[in-house]
C-alpha cells in the first residue's frame, strides 16, 4: 500500500520514451472553444490521457485570449501541460511546473514534438519555461510561508490549475503556492471535478488570503460525464 507521497511520485514520474518502447505515434488533438478559436496539439494517445479538467481549462484559455495576451502565466501541477501549451500561443511567458522532474522531462518531450509540427513558426512554444515546484516547500504552517522560501520566478499575472486537489494534504500548500506566486490583482483559474476532497478547505484559505471569487462556470466532463466547475479567483490589490 502506497502512502500519499509514494502515490504522488508514482503518478508524476512518467516517461513518454521508456527504454524498449516503440517510437511514439504522435497524433493531433484539437481543442475548440465556443467562440470559434481552436488549437491543434500533438500527443501519443497510446501513452497519455487528457483529463477532462485539463480540456475544460484549455478551452477557457482559447475563449479568453485577451486575458492572456502579453501576460505572464503559471500552471501548477501541469502534468502534460495542455493549458500551458494553449496559453503560450497568446501569453508573453508561460511557466510550467510540476512536483517531479520526471513529469517535467516528459513535458519537455511533448513541447519539442509540438514545435516540430510547426516548421513555419520557429518561435512557437519558445516562451515556455519548465521547472519543478513542490508546494510543500512554500508553506511552513497554515499562516506563514516557509522560512527562507525564495520563489524561482517573479510573481505572475495568471495562475492556472486543473484537478490539482485530490488528497486532503493538498489544499493549504496549494493555496500558499498560489498566493506566493501571483501578483496583487492577479487571477487564478482553477478547473476541478466537484467531488474532489479538499476544495472547500482550499477556497476558505484563499479567502483568508484576500482572494475573491469573481465567477464560476459549470461544465460536464467529455469523457467521464462528471460535473466540473471552473473558478475565477481574484487576488486583492
Amino acid at each position: 500500500e502506497l502512502n500519499v507521497d509514494e502515490a504522488r511520485d508514482a503518478l508524476c514520474n512518467f516517461d513518454l520514451f521508456e527504454e524498449g518502447d516503440d517510437e511514439p505515434e504522435w497524433e493531433p488533438m484539437t481543442i475548440r472553444s465556443s467562440n470559434g478559436h481552436e488549437a491543434s496539439l500533438y500527443f501519443d494517445p497510446a501513452r497519455v490521457w487528457i483529463w477532462d479538467a485539463s480540456r475544460i481549462l484549455s478551452e477557457w484559455c482559447l475563449e479568453n485570449t485577451t486575458l492572456l495576451s502579453s501576460k505572464r502565466v503559471l500552471e501548477l501541477g501541469s502534468g502534460l501541460g495542455v493549458p500551458s501549451l494553449v496559453s503560450s500561443l497568446y501569453a508573453e511567458e508561460v511557466i510550467v511546473t510540476d512536483y517531479s522532474q520526471g513529469a517535467i522531462d516528459g513535458l519537455a518531450d511533448v513541447i519539442q514534438q509540438n514545435r516540430q509540427q510547426h516548421p513555419e513558426n520557429p518561435s512557437i512554444y519558445t516562451n515556455m519555461k519548465l521547472c519543478t515546484l513542490d508546494w510543500n516547500d512554500v508553506i511552513r504552517d497554515e499562516q506563514e510561508l516557509a522560512q527562507g522560501y525564495v520563489p524561482k520566478f517573479e510573481p505572475v499575472d495568471v495562475v492556472l490549475g486543473s484537478d490539482v486537489i485530490y488528497t486532503t494534504e493538498h489544499p493549504l500548500p496549494l493555496a500558499a503556492s498560489v498566493d506566493a506566486h501571483l501578483r496583487p490583482g492577479g487571477l487564478l483559474i482553477l478547473a476541478a471535478k466537484n467531488i474532489r476532497t479538499g476544495l472547500s478547505t482550499f477556497f476558505d484559505d484563499l479567502k483568508r488570503r484576500s482572494f475573491e471569487c469573481v465567477a464560476t462556470e459549470a461544465h460536464v466532463g467529455q469523457n467521464d460525464r462528471e460535473d466540473y466547475t471552473l473558478w475565477h479567483m481574484r487576488k486583492a490589490l
